[in-house]
Parts: C-alpha cells; sequence; structure tokens
C-alpha cells in the first residue's frame, strides 16, 4: 500500500504544489513529475533481504519525491508553455 501511494502523491504533490504557487510551472513539467512518480515501482520488486541501501523502500519513496520535484523543475525549464513565454517577450 505504501508503495502504491508513494506513486501517485509524489508526482501529485509536486504538481499540485508547484501549480499554485511557482509561476513558471509548465504542462510538460508536470507530466515528467507524475513520470516520475513510477520510479517507486522499485519498491515491490523482490529483491531480497541483502540489498544495498539506495534499492530500500524507504530511499526509494524519498528519491521518487527528489525525483519528482527535479522532473518539475527541468520540465518546466527546458519547455514551458507558449502563453508564458509570450507574455516575457512583450
Amino acid at each position: 500500500m505504501a508503495v502504491t501511494g508513494t506513486v501517485y502523491l509524489a508526482g501529485a504533490f509536486v504538481v499540485v504544489t508547484a501549480g499554485l504557487y511557482w509561476k513558471r510551472a509548465s504542462k510538460r513539467g508536470a507530466i515528467i513529475a507524475l513520470c516520475m512518480g513510477f520510479v517507486a515501482i522499485l519498491g515491490i520488486l523482490p529483491w531480497g533481504d541483502d540489498r544495498p541501501f539506495f534499492l530500500k523502500d524507504s530511499f526509494i519513496s524519498v528519491m521518487t519525491f527528489v525525483l519528482s520535484f527535479l522532473g518539475m523543475v527541468v520540465g518546466s525549464l527546458l519547455f514551458p508553455d507558449k502563453k508564458e513565454t509570450e507574455e516575457i517577450l512583450k
């Protein structure tokens, strides 16, 4: 349950927060952030008990949030919405 919650929550939390409070947030950045939430699926794979720390469930959950945030920021900066770039040029 925690992994499936993280898949949705990581992307949705970043998208809603950035969409409300950051003027440069774009649609493509939001899509990238939502797709980064799928990194949490690595937490349900049968790795075994002797797996390294970067494959443990708690680390994967935290990194899913970080990757979603980075996806939103980088995606929004690389692919801004056309409406915003037209306003800047005016």
